[in-house]
């Protein structure tokens, strides 16, 4: 029965994929001080649209692990400023399903200390969802760097991290954390400050931090992507446009 559902649910992933040209924000609803904000993914959006050639879905779905529609996402945020509750074996065996089914989960750490609750909580329960893996920092040929855009410092609001760690399965990234912030660096004032600084690296450290989320983003909708740098120019033609403050439509 196991291996009947594991099947039925590659299937859906692999049917899903074929269809993956539009990005839906999903995120796992663990309750606790996790979430994101609506500016934050308005940004975002804005800034994959304008980016890449990947249509957008504007509406934020927040999913229990129990909800047989994560299996429809090949991408599920979790962003916390304090650690969950401890999951049950129903939520361990669905996500532990979920990523060995093709699926990818990006955590991100809010809090920006080195040593949190909640990262206490990410290492122990991925070691449950994935007992025969480790969460290790990808190398810098790893294609999570540099799959859409080349990542050579580091990104987010804080600098704990100088790569992500991920949690390898079957030859990709199926599990991606980043201490680092990757979505508090985009909140704005209603003048459209940014509301918090990056530290210590400033605004190319922010600059650097909207690369590598596009990054993770087309990671998890496309697997390993493309090694080599055929949408290159296109994207920094586009990068151009933008900085300049104009449109990127043509």
């Amino acid at each position: 029965m196991l291996k009947i559902k594991l099947a039925l649910y590659i299937l859906i992933f692999h049917s899903c994929m074929a269809y993956a040209q539009k990005f839906e924000w999903a995120e796992l609803d663990l309750k606790a001080e996790c979430g994101s904000d609506g500016k934050i993914i308005e940004g975002v959006l804005k800034y994959l649209a304008d980016t890449t050639s990947i249509d957008t879905e504007g509406v934020k779905k927040a999913l229990k692990i129990s909800d047989a529609e994560i299996f429809e996402h090949p991408f599920l945020l979790l962003s916390c400023k304090s650690a969950p509750g401890s999951l049950d074996y129903s939520e361990i065996q669905t996500l532990r399903m979920y990523l060995i089914s093709g699926g990818t989960i990006f955590i991100n750490d809010r809090i920006g200390a080195k040593y949190t609750d909640f990262d206490s909580w990410v290492r122990r329960t991925l070691k449950l969802i994935m007992p025969d893996s480790e969460l290790a920092f990808v190398r810098k040929e790893h294609p999570l760097l540099r799959s859409f855009f080349m990542i050579n410092g580091p990104a987010g609001r804080f600098a704990w991290q100088s790569v992500p760690e991920t949690v390898e399965y079957g030859g990709r990234a199926a599990v991606i954390y980043v201490k680092n912030d990757l979505l508090g660096m985009w909140l704005k004032d209603s003048f459209g400050n940014y509301l918090h600084p990056c530290i210590p690296g400033g605004e190319e450290q922010r600059a650097m931090g909207r690369k590598l989320f596009i990054n993770i983003i087309m990671y998890s909708m496309t697997g390993s992507y493309k090694s080599d740098a055929v949408h290159q120019p296109y994207i920094l033609e586009k990068l151009r446009i933008i900085d300049a403050g104009g449109s990127n439509k043509r």
